[in-house]
């Protein structure tokens, strides 16, 4: 029997080149669904499948995943608009908290200018954060980093402006004013690291 030690950078790689490139998208589906279905949130939705939703955001997951469940774990923060994915308190307190910009004041101001966005396009959104960057003088990655981390409870991921897109406007919205107007709440979940179903 091979003993696999994911702590091998060379099997990692291996892995995530294979879920990447060589897994097809209906591969990739038929390997995560058992996952999704059976997550405590039941994160498959037929719907979801349906829409064509689930696509892009494999497309978008898949490039970055070292495994099949880092591509689950990272699915629900499209799942629903409420914050049920796991805050990472790090992320918070460096790119939100201790940061020379007063990122959570701008939330309802940049929520606003989302929600003005007719065409609510990765391209679209892009060009939103660079103006409001260039507008309030902070450096966009700045701006982005505070904003993934609200969006997504996490530091790092996939490509920013796709993955606003596919979050959508709604939850985008809702995640930016939630945590304005309840700063605590945003506290309170990285502080506890807990995952709010």
């Amino acid at each position: 029997m091979l003993n696999m030690n994911w702590t091998d950078k060379k099997l990692v790689s291996l892995n995530r080149l294979y879920i990447a490139k060589i897994l097809s998208l209906e591969e990739l589906k038929n390997k995560l669904r058992a996952s999704l279905v059976e997550n405590r949130f039941k994160y498959w939705k037929p719907n979801f499948e349906d829409s064509g939703r689930l696509d892009k955001v494999l497309t978008l997951l898949r490039v970055r995943a070292n495994t099949v469940l880092d591509i689950v774990e990272n699915f629900r923060y499209f799942d629903s608009r409420e914050f049920d994915y796991f805050i990472d308190a790090d992320a918070v307190n460096k790119h939100v908290f201790n940061n020379s910009f007063d990122f959570l004041n701008f939330c309802p101001r940049l929520a606003k200018k989302f929600n003005d966005i007719e065409q609510f396009t990765s391209q679209n959104i892009e060009n939103l954060l660079r103006d409001a960057a260039e507008k309030e003088g902070v450096k966009l990655n700045t701006l982005c980093n505070a904003t993934r981390v609200i969006l997504t409870g996490q530091a790092v991921g996939a490509s920013l402006f796709e993955l606003i897109e596919l979050i959508g406007k709604e939850t985008t919205v809702f995640r930016l004013n939630k945590v304005a107007d309840d700063e605590g709440y945003l506290l309170w979940l990285a502080e506890n690291s807990v995952q709010i179903a």
